[in-house]
């Protein structure tokens, strides 16, 4: 079974982080992180700082793993988000995170499209043709990032 001191250094190594890099991230001394991951045992302060930064204190302890894997700064910022949003916020975002994970929403430039305006007052955008007839009428079009409205006369 490994020692306090082995599972921070598997931990801190997991998190892809020097020694002198979670020193820092602590506030604590190189020479002290050193100490710690040679079987000096870690207070209190310095494990609630590993706690913040994601690292899984529980394990270091215990040698347990007892929740799922731990989130990185961008995922903790994620959750955070959703966590704040109305109802139907929450469910536009589970659906555009699956569309994302799935590559079917990409964010490849729109290729540009020719327009040309008809006799009728109609436009044919690259064989698509848009009409805008009767009072009151409303068309909403987009292109190359701008979005334009035409109301009918």
């Amino acid at each position: 079974m490994l020692t306090i001191s082995e599972r921070l250094r598997e931990e801190r190594d997991a998190a892809r982080l020097s020694q002198q890099a979670l020193a820092d991230l602590c506030g604590i001394s190189l020479r002290s992180q050193q100490n710690y991951e040679k079987d000096r045992s870690p207070d209190a302060q310095y494990l609630a700082s590993l706690a913040a930064h994601s690292l899984d204190v529980m394990y270091i302890l215990t040698g347990n793993r007892e929740r799922g894997p731990l989130l990185d700064a961008a995922e903790t910022v994620l959750i955070d988000n959703y966590r704040r949003c109305s109802r139907e916020s929450k469910a536009n975002l589970v659906q555009t995170s699956a569309l994302l994970a799935a590559g079917i929403a990409s964010a490849a430039k729109p290729q540009r499209r020719k327009t040309e305006k008809l006799s009728d007052g109609s436009v044919n955008l690259s064989g698509m043709s848009m009409h805008n007839a009767g009072a009151g009428a409303v068309q909403i079009g987009h292109s190359q990032g701008k979005v334009t409205v035409k109301k009918g006369r």
